[in-house]
């Protein structure tokens, strides 16, 4: 059986356009989550717009440039839809990012970091031998830890996440969004 360690980037137009021609679409919208996020893909899609092709793709919102990790960190770039929803239009690499900004999503995110922070809490307390915080995959087995080491958690590292609670992003090339 053919294609089936293909990678779907290189399955993705050619399944996009036979969808298009057995139900015969006039315009087909391409949604996906951040993993199919790449400048390939986009390129690719973006190359179907006169063929009525868009997409809406998850973003990964950490792994813009810092520039643009400003302007979405900043409140004065949303407008306020309700009370705990807003949402802000930014420009990346001439796509539309819209970032949504939800409060109950916000909730969710630091309860999930604070469940994830209590766990390595815990581990803290159960031993302070580095090793014990390497993943093995058969390896750890060769390392030798040597001289004094000192875990603990980095509360810098932990302010800098809680930025981003309750942030969401999408690109697209759709025009009626």
């Amino acid at each position: 059986m053919s294609g089936i360690n293909t990678y779907e980037g290189h399955t993705l137009i050619p399944v996009l356009k036979d969808l298009r021609n057995k139900y015969n679409l006039d315009k087909i919208i391409f949604v996906a989550d951040s993993g199919l996020l790449n400048n390939d893909n986009l390129t690719e899609l973006e190359s179907l717009e006169a063929e009525n092709f868009e997409y809406i793709v998850g973003s990964r919102l950490k792994n813009l440039p810092k520039s643009l990790q400003q302007q979405i960190l900043s409140p004065a770039n949303y407008k306020s839809v309700t009370d705990s929803y807003r949402i802000g239009n930014f420009t990346y690499q001439g796509r539309k990012l819209i970032v949504s900004y939800s409060g109950k999503r916000a909730r969710k995110d630091a309860h999930d970091r604070l469940k994830a922070i209590a766990r390595v809490e815990k581990k803290l307390e159960a031993t302070k031998n580095p090793k014990e915080y390497l993943s093995n995959y058969g390896y750890k087995k060769y390392l030798k830890v040597t001289g004094t080491s000192c875990i603990e958690l980095n509360t810098d590292k932990i302010e800098e996440d809680s930025q981003w609670d309750g942030l969401h992003g999408v690109l697209s090339n759709a025009k009626d969004l």
